[in-house]
């Protein structure tokens, strides 16, 4: 019995949309890293400070990652690069919503998030952007357009916290339905299978 709402809930065995049953931890971390090949945008959320109030500040940009963070270029006047100087927690979702329903899935981030003025790290960040896109700017002056006075730059963030999504299947009695859940997914696992794919 649902106590919240009185509905008596029934687990089936089958479920319509098979690929996503809860998974073990050992595939969801592989199927967590292809969802983050397949993806080229992400949705970042920062914390927000207006009169007072915090609330929540969402954008899309385009990433790259590696098994020690995800990274994405923006300008330092954004609201979420100043957001990120006074508060380092973000969320992050990283979904492929074009996949058809039944693959529909994503992974979900907890994680501190910083600017890199490191010009060493920065030429990674570029090497890893031109793995996933290729048509860029020449390296030297891809770099120099993210340093010294210019207005965009390089952004990290290191999860702490992550998971995926999946669906447990439901008869209410009068209807079935499919209940979103998220498996957490250790980090440091998370980071051992990156360097595998």
């Amino acid at each position: 019995m649902d106590s919240e709402n009185g509905f008596r809930i029934k687990v089936l065995n089958v479920n319509p949309y098979p690929y996503l049953e809860l998974p073990d931890i050992y595939s969801a971390k592989f199927r967590a890293v292809e969802i983050m090949r397949e993806t080229a945008c992400m949705a970042l959320t920062t914390l927000h400070v207006e009169e007072e109030e915090i609330i929540p500040w969402s954008r899309c940009v385009e990433f790259t990652f590696d098994p020690e963070g995800i990274y994405w270029v923006s300008a330092q006047e954004s609201t979420h690069s100043r957001d990120i100087i006074q508060n380092s927690k973000v969320s992050i979702v990283i979904a492929d919503l074009n996949a058809p329903r039944e693959k529909r899935q994503g992974v979900f981030m907890n994680a501190k998030a910083y600017e890199i003025n490191d010009l060493k790290e920065i030429q990674k960040v570029y090497q890893l952007f031109y793995r996933r896109i290729g048509d860029m700017k020449p390296v030297e002056e891809w770099i120099k357009l993210r340093m010294d006075d210019c207005p965009r730059r390089v952004y990290k963030a290191v999860p702490y916290k992550l998971g995926i999504n999946y669906s447990e299947h439901h008869d209410l009695g009068f209807s079935r339905d499919c209940i979103d859940k998220t498996l957490d997914i250790p980090f440091k696992d998370f980071k051992r299978n990156m360097r595998v794919l």
